[in-house]
């Protein structure tokens, strides 16, 4: 199973090496296929004073739209991540993680007549870049 994901974050610096924040994602998910629309909660923190371009990260939230082909459940990530800036307000953004997503209430077909819903989960590894402004 293979997946592509864009997800948009609003990151408040509490200090300079905490920052928290909330998102919202578009995730495609292959063999079989999955989409979810996850709202989350974003948490970075810069372990070290001198280095805060290295951050490790965690997201949690919940896929809210069930309709068709897209499915609900829960949703945790958890990784290390760099950030590197060109001006103040611009620069790139590298996260590699580990990602932990709940698809509920799957159509599964027992015989041609007779469906049923299952839940299925899905622990994948992650990389990641993004635009930093």
């Amino acid at each position: 199973m293979y997946g592509n994901s864009l997800h948009l974050s609003a990151l408040y610096n509490f200090t300079q090496q905490l920052s928290a924040g909330v998102g919202v994602g578009a995730d495609r998910y292959e063999n079989p296929g999955y989409n979810t629309f996850p709202l989350f909660a974003s948490l970075h923190y810069a372990p070290f004073k001198k280095h805060t371009d290295l951050y490790a990260f965690t997201n949690i939230g919940y896929a809210v739209i069930g309709k068709q082909e897209t499915y609900t459940g829960m949703m945790w990530d958890l990784g290390i991540g760099y950030k590197k800036m060109f001006r103040s307000h611009f620069g790139l953004n590298f996260q590699f993680g580990y990602n932990l997503k709940q698809f509920r209430n799957i159509n599964s077909y027992v015989t041609s007549d007779i469906m049923q819903r299952e839940n299925s989960t899905r622990s994948s590894l992650s990389l990641g870049i993004g635009v930093i402004f």
